[in-house]
């Protein structure tokens, strides 16, 4: 069911990330470490609200994972996760957001993994340290992989829903 609701996520919105040797890369560009969505008839100061509502309404302590934030333009925060792939994975991230007129520009610009009390790594060699992908480029760890990219469509999925039925919302 939840690679099913991945592609259908595919196909609606088009955008999400690969984990590669050198970390997150965008499906549509493999060079670009973001995302840009577009959101019809928004203005920055409209998804900026919108995203800054989400922080709010699904952080426990929004105010202490808010780590940057300029009103209408950006919007920075970060995330704790102990549960990914079952909770064989915890991750930790900062998630950047960047508005203009009718876009949002999504960017995990930090993330640490750790998987069984050693770090997860997208690629190195696998003596201390859980890795993705070996320094000679083989996949080692496709389920990894695999939990990584779904994590994050959810993610991105859930934000982008969330803006856009902000967006649509006409009390």
């Amino acid at each position: 069911m939840c690679i099913l609701m991945s592609i259908v996520s595919l196909t609606a919105w088009g955008q999400g990330y690969e984990v590669t040797q050198e970390g997150l890369r965008s499906w549509s560009d493999m060079t670009q470490t973001y995302l840009v969505f577009e959101v019809a008839e928004a203005s920055a100061q409209k998804l900026y609200d919108n995203a800054l509502s989400y922080v709010n309404e699904n952080y426990a302590n929004p105010n202490q994972a808010i780590v940057g934030n300029t009103n209408g333009k950006y919007l920075k925060f970060t995330t704790n996760e102990s549960n990914v792939a079952d909770g064989s994975i915890q991750v930790k991230y900062v998630t950047e957001l960047r508005f203009k007129e009718g876009r949002m520009r999504y960017e995990i610009v930090s993330l640490q993994m750790t998987t069984g009390g050693a770090r997860l790594l997208f690629c190195g060699k696998s003596f201390s340290d859980y890795v993705i992908y070996k320094s000679n480029g083989k996949l080692v760890n496709p389920e990894a992989k695999s939990a990584i990219e779904q994590y994050f469509q959810e993610r991105i999925d859930a934000l982008r829903e969330y803006v856009e039925a902000e967006n649509t919302q006409d009390w």
